[in-house]
């Protein structure tokens, strides 16, 4: 019901769009094909008895795209089966369909809208994104948004969303998660006394809705975004934040002298702490970088609350020609949160990872990709060491140079006053 749901309304948004104006400035149907062939040495990322693997993945997506004046819609789907080569009863099927549509009603006021719909199953789908392993499960996700952008003047301008996302595993031992998030933005320009700088206020609201827990948040952030130079920038936000958690715990009550049992009870927890971002860009004309940090209180698929995140991620990339790229991102990532703060499951987590990969479009349209990842998690809570070597080779057809690490494989980064990652 749902999974119809979330089409419908993806469809609706590009037949409003339609309607809207139907006599298109620009319209694009985008056709792509991917094959890869991969070596994972530790497919479920284990300590001991690691499971080797070759993974055969062929990908097709299809995207349509229409540009005009005001409109610009976007729908996109795309369908990934895989087979392991000696564990054939992880075969299974990614698949993805989402879509957004957003209006220019005046000169000072746009708004749109968005939708989506996920389904994934590998089990290390989630450790370069937010640091923890999910398993061989099931994971069904949707997610909506809503947002608006309205300018006062010349140098002031407002900025009003809501996330929501939707999440759910036929494995009942992970927990179910529905996340709310609204953020409102201003923006001021203040080169009148400051050149090329503008500074930034976010203020912000989550909800965290799991089986045996729920984690409110408030959060406000002041910022500056500043460009040194041409080719460098800066944007730095800081705040506050408080929480509240109510989650089930299980405690030992004496039922008779001697005689203990346990018992599910509720408890709470309020507490302040703070978030954060941080990035810097540099771009020269063939050489591209970039730095993100963050700090704040997130959600982590299939466990039963939130954690503390805090993550550091580079991504260094060289243009040799216009069609031959190399590039290298590495991240870390913690991940805390004690037994009494937002749940009853506890969590104090490293993971870094470094993915240095080339990409050459060797023909028009045609990409030849090869991708190294080492992946590395320290569990202090255990004082365990787990790590993975990944490396594939793959070729693509119909997939921008550009775009194409983005699209098909995306690693997020977190973004202080936007509470969850909305699409991953």
């Amino acid at each position: 019901m749902k999974k119809a749901l979330n089409i419908t309304i993806i469809a609706v948004l590009i037949l409003l769009s339609l309607l809207i104006n139907a006599k298109a400035d620009e319209f694009e149907i985008i056709p792509s094909v991917v094959v890869r062939e991969e070596y994972n040495d530790n497919i479920f990322f284990t300590k001991d008895d690691k499971i080797d693997d070759f993974i055969t993945t062929l990908a097709g997506s299809l995207e349509l795209i229409e540009r005009t004046e005001r409109l610009n819609t976007n729908l996109f789907g795309r369908v990934a089966p895989f087979w392991y080569a000696d564990n054939s009863e992880l075969d299974e099927t990614d698949w993805q369909v989402r879509g957004s549509a957003d209006y220019q009603f005046t000169p000072l006021f746009k708004a749109g809208a968005s939708a989506g719909y996920l389904v994934d199953n590998r089990p290390d789908r989630d450790v370069d994104v937010t640091g923890v392993i999910l398993g061989p499960r099931e994971r069904e996700r949707w997610n909506a948004g809503l947002g608006a952008d309205y300018s006062f003047d010349e140098i002031t301008a407002a900025n009003l969303t809501y996330a929501f996302r939707d999440e759910e595993f036929k494995d009942q031992e992970l927990n179910d998660l529905k996340a709310h998030d609204v953020n409102l933005g201003f923006t001021r320009n203040l080169s009148g006394w400051w050149e090329a700088t503008t500074a930034r206020v976010n203020i912000g609201y989550s909800y965290f809705d799991y089986k045996t827990s729920n984690t409110e948040i408030a959060f406000g952030s002041l910022g500056v975004e500043h460009w040194f130079t041409e080719k460098f920038s800066a944007l730095l936000d800081l705040g506050p934040r408080y929480s509240h958690s109510d989650f089930d715990t299980l405690r030992l009550e004496a039922v008779a002298p001697g005689v203990f049992q346990p018992k599910v009870v509720s408890d709470s927890d309020s507490q302040w702490g703070g978030v954060g971002s941080l990035d810097l860009d540099y771009r020269e004309e063939r050489t591209f970088s970039r730095f993100t940090a963050s700090h704040g209180l997130y959600p982590v698929s299939g466990r039963p609350g939130p954690t503390e995140r805090t993550s550091a991620r580079v991504s260094l990339t060289h243009l040799f020609t216009e069609k031959l790229r190399v590039s290298l991102p590495l991240g870390w990532i913690r991940n805390r949160a004690d037994g009494d703060e937002f749940s009853v499951d506890e969590i104090d987590q490293d993971t870094a990872y470094i993915r240095p990969f080339v990409r050459w479009e060797f023909y028009d349209g045609f990409t030849l990709e090869g991708r190294y990842n080492f992946s590395y998690i320290w569990d202090r809570d255990d004082d365990e060491e787990r790590y993975r070597h990944l490396a594939f080779v793959q070729l693509a057809y119909g997939l921008p140079l550009f775009d194409f690490f983005r699209d098909f494989d995306p690693v997020s980064g977190d973004r202080a006053g936007f509470g969850f990652d909305q699409f991953r």
